[in-house]
This record gives structure tokens, C-alpha cells and sequence, in this order.
């Protein structure tokens, strides 16, 4: 597990540092926890690897707030646990809409910081190996699997369709179900969807929650009932 605390205040930054460090020691999880000065620091570092699973941010960071890190960072990642510090309650608001995990008033409590950390950890374990990495010529992205309502094939690579927005891939479709898991199936030769994002199966085609039709081949429509029925558990 990795973690980032992000905050100008040194001493704060080693005290936190040792809390989280204890805690997670006591639960026995690998960690490695980054601290960084300011959200520009932390920005170059997460544009370049993109691996943070948890970051507490000090929303009021000079030349950058902890609240414009956080929209950034929700630009590309939707699943990162994100926890505001801050000493001014008047703030706790504008976190619902990069939707912050939670928020920690200076100075921080061990026995407050314990029963989040809990929370947090209990989240990201539930949704361990459910992201991918897209690495393209527009940089590098996360995405959660839940995200994906369907891949297509696009002229020689392939188009990840998401809540988001849709990024380029350049792997194929093959290597697309290899790392994807159970919840996708391929149902044509052109594309592969996420079966919890279907509204309804008609006759070759298929309706998606977004109102997107997508083909069905023949070959594959009985595959892709029995797969929709064992998904759902038998309730079709």
C-alpha cells in the first residue's frame, strides 16, 4: 500500500508520518508513505507513476490548495482514498465534490486517525487488482474496472469507454480480457463489455444503462445468456 502525506508544515508532516506508520504496522500491511511540501511536489510525482492508494492533503497549501490538488487527481482517479486536513471546519463542503473520504481537524487524534485508516484500508482491500493501467501517447491513466461500460476495437488499437470519458489503448482484445475480470465478456468481434452496465439483451444487440446499443454475434448470444444468468445468479 502506498500513501502520501502532503502538507507544508514539516513537523506535521513527521508526526502524521509516524502515526500512519504504526498503525499500519500494527495491522501488518506493507507500506510505503511519501510526504511532500507542497500539492506541486506530490502533482509531478503522481503524473509520473500514478500508484498512490491513499493521500492526506492539507487543504491550505501555498500557490496550490489541497482542494485543487484533489480535482486533479479526480481528473484520472476515481478510487484513490482521499483525507483533507485542515484546522478550518469552514472548508469540510467543498470536499463532497472531489468526494473526500473524509476530513481530519488539526491536530490530529491517533485513536481518530486509527478508525479511518480502518475504513479506508477495508475499501481498498474490497477493491484490490480492480484497476487497470492505460499507458498512451496522452499520458498515463488508472481506471477503475467498475468504470468500464465497454472496449471497442479503434483502426488498429482499441477505445476504453468509460464514465469518465473514452482513452485510447494499445493493447488488443485478447490481452484486454486477460487482465480484466469476470464482470466482462467479449460479444462481438469488436467489442467487449462490462455485464453489470446492461440494461436489456434484445434480439442481436444489446442496450447498455448509458442508452448505447452494441451488437451481439449470433455465435456468441447463447454464450453471453448463460454468462448474464450466472452473473446475476440464476435470477433471469
Amino acid at each position: 500500500m502506498k500513501i502520501v502525506i502532503c502538507d507544508d508544515d514539516e513537523f506535521f508532516l513527521t508526526k502524521l508520518n509516524g502515526y500512519i506508520s504504526k498503525i499500519l504496522s500494527e495491522k501488518q500491511i506493507n507500506k510505503k508513505i511519501l510526504s511532500f511540501k507542497s500539492g506541486e511536489e506530490f502533482l509531478r510525482y503522481y503524473e509520473k507513476f500514478k500508484d498512490i492508494d491513499m493521500v492526506f492533503l492539507d487543504i491550505l497549501m501555498k500557490d496550490i490548495t489541497g482542494i485543487q490538488v484533489a480535482k486533479k487527481i479526480r481528473e484520472q482517479d476515481t478510487s484513490m482514498q482521499i483525507f483533507f486536513i485542515t484546522s478550518i471546519s469552514r472548508y469540510i463542503m467543498e470536499g463532497y465534490n472531489v468526494r473526500a473520504a473524509n476530513y481530519l481537524i488539526k491536530p490530529v487524534k491517533y485513536n481518530t486517525l486509527f478508525r479511518e485508516l480502518d475504513k479506508a484500508i477495508k475499501l481498498l482491500q474490497s477493491r484490490y487488482k480492480k484497476y487497470i493501467l492505460e499507458k498512451n501517447d496522452f499520458g498515463i491513466f488508472k481506471i477503475n474496472q467498475e468504470d468500464i461500460r465497454y472496449i471497442e476495437t479503434f483502426e488498429r488499437n482499441t477505445l476504453i469507454h468509460t464514465a469518465a470519458g473514452n482513452i485510447l489503448s494499445y493493447k488488443n482484445m485478447k490481452k484486454h480480457l486477460e487482465l480484466l475480470g469476470e464482470d466482462f465478456y467479449r460479444i462481438h468481434e469488436s467489442y467487449i463489455v462490462n455485464l453489470n452496465n446492461i440494461k436489456s439483451l434484445l434480439k442481436m444487440e444489446l442496450e447498455l444503462e448509458s442508452g448505447e446499443i452494441l451488437p451481439v454475434s449470433k455465435h456468441r448470444k447463447k454464450e453471453l445468456m448463460d454468462q448474464i444468468s450466472i452473473y446475476y445468479g440464476n435470477q433471469l
